[in-house]
C-alpha cells in the first residue's frame, strides 16, 4: 500500500490508569478520542485539541459516573466552540434579542442557531415541512445556565446534573457541525 502508515513505537506522556476501573469512564474517554479525530483535531489546531482533551482525561480518571456525564457534555460544549459551531446562548439568532434569563429558546438543527419563542412562531407559520418544526429542541433557563457555567468553570468545578436538553443541544450542535452524529456519544 502506497502511503499507509504504521505506529511501531511511542512514548506514553500520561498514563490515566483510572479510566478503565469504571463504564462510565471507559465510554467518555473513548467519546473524547473519537470527536477529536472525527474532527481532525479542531481543523488542526492539535495543541488545543490535546490540551482540552487532556484536561478531561485528567479530571475522568477520578470521576463517579455523574461526573462522567458531566465532563462528556463540558467537552462536547467546548468542543463546539473550539470549532466555531457553538450557537449563542444568550441572545435569537433572528432578532437579536437578548434573551431573559427565564425565556426559552428553541434550536433547530436544520438552520444550526437559537431562536426567541416570538420569532420561532413566526417561522412555524412558514414552515416548509414537518421536518422543520420535528428539528427543534427546547432549551430552558437551567439548561442555558449549565452550558453558561460550562464555558467558564473548569470540568470538575461543575457538580450540578446535566440536564438533559444541554446534552442533546450539544450533540445536535457537534453533529451539524461535523455532518454525522457519533455512536460513542450515546455514552455520554
Amino acid at each position: 500500500m502506497r502511503d499507509s502508515r504504521k505506529v511501531t513505537d511511542f512514548d506514553v506522556l500520561s498514563y490515566r490508569s483510572g479510566i478503565r476501573e469504571l463504564y462510565e469512564r471507559a465510554m467518555t474517554a473513548a467519546a473524547v478520542a473519537e470527536t477529536v479525530l472525527a474532527s481532525h483535531g479542531g481543523g488542526g489546531n492539535w495543541p488545543y485539541a490535546m490540551q482540552l482533551a487532556g484536561s478531561v482525561l485528567d479530571a475522568l480518571e477520578a470521576a463517579d459516573a455523574g461526573g462522567c456525564s458531566r465532563l462528556g457534555v463540558y467537552f462536547l460544549w467546548r468542543w463546539a466552540a473550539h470549532l466555531g459551531a457553538r450557537p449563542d446562548i444568550s441572545a435569537c439568532a433572528s432578532c437579536a434579542c437578548e434573551a431573559a434569563p427565564d425565556a426559552v429558546l428553541w434550536y433547530s438543527a436544520r438552520r444550526e442557531a437559537l431562536y426567541c419563542e416570538d420569532c420561532m412562531r413566526r417561522e412555524s407559520q412558514y414552515a416548509r415541512s414537518p421536518a422543520d418544526s420535528s428539528s427543534l429542541l427546547k432549551l430552558e433557563s437551567g439548561s442555558r445556565l449549565w452550558l453558561e457555567e460550562a464555558e467558564s468553570l473548569p470540568p470538575a468545578a461543575q457538580e450540578a446534573p446535566v440536564p438533559e436538553q444541554a446534552r442533546a443541544l450539544a450533540k445536535a450542535v457537534l453533529a451539524a457541525a461535523l455532518g454525522k452524529r457519533l455512536h460513542t456519544w450515546e455514552g455520554i
